[in-house]
């Protein structure tokens, strides 16, 4: 078993296995929840691309200070959730497709979470 070194303390790597599995089960709930928003009342959302854009810039950076290890994990599911909403675009039009975008999106949240976490962990060991 992996361990990764903290300040104070030691995690397990499936502590953050844990951590990411809850960060995707409240995004899918919440994207989930909004698709069957609007497919029940059909209302546009201002600007929708920009806030799907920015979800998954936050989403990804949530991921990058908590699961950073399972980097490999979080690139592989974010490449299988596009396929998947390819083909609900194509069935729906209350589902948007942002293709590689999306996946651009999803690489800057990452990487942006990871260094917020290395500099965190690298201000409180010199504290």
């Amino acid at each position: 078993m992996g361990y990764e070194m903290q300040p104070g303390c030691v995690v397990a790597y499936p502590v953050q296995a844990k951590r990411l599995a809850i960060v995707y089960a409240v995004c899918f709930v919440g994207v989930l929840s909004f698709v069957l928003w609007r497919f029940v009342s059909d209302i546009n959302v201002p600007h929708e691309e920009y806030w799907w854009l920015l979800s998954h810039v936050c989403m990804y950076f949530v991921l990058g200070l908590v699961a950073h290890k399972y980097w490999w994990l979080c690139a592989a599911l974010g490449v299988i959730w596009e396929g998947i909403e390819r083909i609900g675009a194509k069935l729906t039009p209350h589902i948007k497709y942002g293709g590689m975008l999306d996946l651009a999106a999803n690489t800057l949240g990452f990487l942006l979470g990871t260094l917020a976490r290395c500099l965190a962990v690298s201000r409180a060991k010199t504290q």
